[in-house]
């Protein structure tokens, strides 16, 4: 997947989105069916910035289900070499949008500029005039990238339009590099033609207007904070103005970014806000809303530093009695024009209707953006009020609550079965949930994998207390005086686990202890000396605890120390043979005790290393517990001294 300005949201299996997520739109993604090969991506006149790529591993067959179920890793291994190639343009030069700039072509060429539409601009109209000869055989395209088939690109064929031809673009991208390619429209007198070219840029007016609101406060304020002219009362009753006397948005300033303190996680958290006068902080903005406008703020996200995080979103109908809608679109590098404002393409929008407000609840809207754009965003404003016969003018204007934030997650979003965790790759930091019994998806919420809850118990339980099979065991050796339940109810579900202390050193207890057993076992069958016998427990034990240290996973570090233990138990009793002449130990002994000993041993041996899915792991181990546990039962030798 490849993204620019902040890292791809990837949906690998198709898990369903939870509510109110807004997935990124400016995305690629690319499926690459190689081993070993170099696999070449030509991107046409990308747009400028950085450029993230993300690779990972997409396999459909039962096995990745059952593992997904699991929470198992998938098997393989792959590596992601990038080498950036390019090529630039020639002859691309710049137009400035303050002047009026010539421009000729041949019939045969196209003209290539480039140009920076200004900060707080809704929409622009490019102008082509004064062109010679009169037909004007041009078509101007407009573009965010130098590719023509750009989805951002719009054209004009100017050989229809007469002297002046104009081309009017709304929610532009700002302060980035357009362009704009002058071609040939097929016609004769191509050769030659010249025409000038100029802009029209219609923008936000600055905060000082006279028809301003000063809307955002801390709390609702007294009515001679708003301008008398626009106002009666707090409320904000108006009298009947002109549209035409409004701008069509008004610049509201910038928020300011304020850092959240944490004792455990530093990234991510972080709210956007204004300072007061007396340098107090803003966290929560309350914005009386025009309808007659559209007021406009900004704040900025920083590479690195959040696009590994969630942006959040949240905005609330606080007026009572009032009948209408209101909508917040938040964009990256774009200002809503008003008639887009409630489809905010490339961006999110939050929509409050007053429909939904109650005398016990306000009307509210949240979203929330994973992995963001960095950059500058645009955060646009307006209402629209409603009578009976449809939309009207409005007499008073709604306040709303509004706040802008950074998070590493949203609020409870990995639930139940998942935790909110920071990653890192090569320098890339970002958050995301990791999620437990089959749960997937960005908040955990998708249950297509999903293990039942009876499922997750039955595998607790079941691991759990088939450890009470080691009792009869444990008994028969206090009896005979010969001298492991907390691992398995931390191995498992983490939304019904119980972990006394690290988990790595349950496991590496569970699995020494096993082989141990098995080892002491088998020396105390042997028939050598006592002084030997020490020796052999003792250096068994530290080899043992040796393999289960660094490879207790593998098969020769359970299956070796036993193999050896029995290789010396077979050499004593051989010994001994030789010693009576006789079998030993007795026949009887032999088909009743060590017989069944040994079947129910290396069936659990067998049935540990050779059931190794995730999803038959509870039946399998349950069954190790039983058959090695009772094994001994069998297998142990009879009190010393008994013939």
């Amino acid at each position: 997947s490849l993204r620019r300005s902040s890292i791809p949201v990837v949906q690998l299996y198709n898990e369903s989105l939870p509510d109110r997520y807004k997935p990124p739109t400016d995305q690629q993604s690319h499926y690459v069916h190689a081993d070993k090969r170099t696999y070449t991506l030509t991107l046409n006149s990308p747009t400028p910035g950085r450029v993230y790529l993300l690779a990972t591993v997409l396999n459909q067959d039962e096995d990745v289900i059952e593992k997904l179920q699991w929470g198992e890793p998938l098997s393989g291994s792959y590596t992601m070499n990038v080498r950036a190639m390019y090529t630039l343009v020639p002859n691309v030069t710049s137009l400035d949008t303050d002047q009026v700039t010539t421009v000729s072509f041949t019939a045969d060429g196209a003209v290539t500029r480039s140009f920076r539409v200004p900060s707080f601009t809704m929409s622009f109209e490019l102008i082509l005039a004064d062109c010679q000869p009169t037909n004007c055989p041009v078509v101007m395209t407009l573009s965010d990238s130098l590719n023509a088939d750009d989805a951002s690109a719009s054209s004009q064929n100017c050989s229809t339009q007469g002297q002046r031809c104009s081309l009017k673009v709304v929610s532009p991208r700002v302060d980035k590099e357009s362009y704009v390619t002058f071609s040939s429209s097929g016609g004769s007198g191509a050769n030659g033609t010249t025409f000038n070219v100029s802009f029209e840029m219609q923008g936000c007016k600055a905060e000082s207007t006279k028809y301003v609101l000063h809307s955002t406060s801390d709390n609702v304020t007294s009515s001679e904070d708003f301008p008398p002219q626009l106002y009666r009362s707090a409320v904000g009753i108006l009298p009947y103005l002109p549209t035409d006397d409004f701008p069509a948005c008004v610049n509201q300033g910038l928020l300011g970014r304020v850092g959240v303190s944490s004792s455990s996680d530093f990234a991510f958290n972080a709210f956007f806000a204004l300072w007061t006068t007396e340098g107090k902080v803003v966290r929560k903005l309350h914005v009386m809303v025009p309808d007659f406008t559209t007021e406009v703020r900004t704040f900025t996200l920083q590479d690195s530093v959040d696009s590994g995080g969630i942006l959040s979103l949240q905005a609330t109908l606080e007026s009572k009695g009032w009948n209408g809608v209101v909508r917040v679109c938040a964009m990256p590098d774009r200002i809503a024009e008003n008639s887009s404002l409630a489809e905010c393409p490339d961006g999110a929008v939050l929509q409050l209707n007053s429909t939904s407000l109650s005398n016990t609840s306000a009307a509210n809207d949240v979203v929330y953006l994973p992995f963001p754009v960095s950059g500058t965003w645009y955060l646009s404003v307006q209402s629209q009020c409603w009578g009976q016969s449809g939309p009207e003018p409005c007499l008073s204007l709604p306040m709303i609550s509004l706040s802008v934030e950074m998070t590493q997650c949203a609020p409870d979003a990995c639930g139940q079965y998942g935790s909110c965790k920071l990653f890192m790759e090569a320098t890339t930091i970002f958050a995301a949930c990791e999620c437990y019994a089959g749960y997937r998806g960005l908040a955990c919420n998708d249950t297509t994998y999903a293990l039942t809850k009876g499922q997750q118990l039955q595998a607790v339980y079941l691991l759990t207390f088939s450890n009470l099979a080691f009792l009869p065991a444990i008994f028969l050796a206090l009896y005979r005086h010969y001298f492991t339940l907390f691992y398995h109810a931390c191995d498992a579900s983490h939304v019904y686990q119980t972990c006394i202390t690290h988990y790595d050193s349950l496991q590496f207890c569970d699995f020494f202890g096993s082989v141990l057993s098995f080892w002491a076992l088998l020396m105390t069958m042997a028939r050598v000396k006592e002084g030997a016998r020490t020796f052999l427990l003792l250096a068994g034990a530290m080899v043992i605890a040796v393999f289960q240290d660094s490879e207790r996973l593998d098969v020769g570090a359970t299956v070796g120390p036993i193999a050896v233990a029995a290789a010396i138990l077979v050499a004593s009793w051989l010994v001994e043979m030789r010693r009576l002449r006789a079998l030993f130990p007795s026949k009887r002994r032999y088909l009743f005790f060590l017989l069944p000993g040994a079947i129910l041993a290396v069936s659990g041996i067998a049935v540990k290393f050779l059931v190794t899915s995730n999803a038959s792991y509870q039946y399998g181990h349950s069954y190790w517990h039983f058959s090695v546990m009772l094994a001994p039962c069998f297998l142990m030798p009879p009190r010393r001294g008994y013939k």
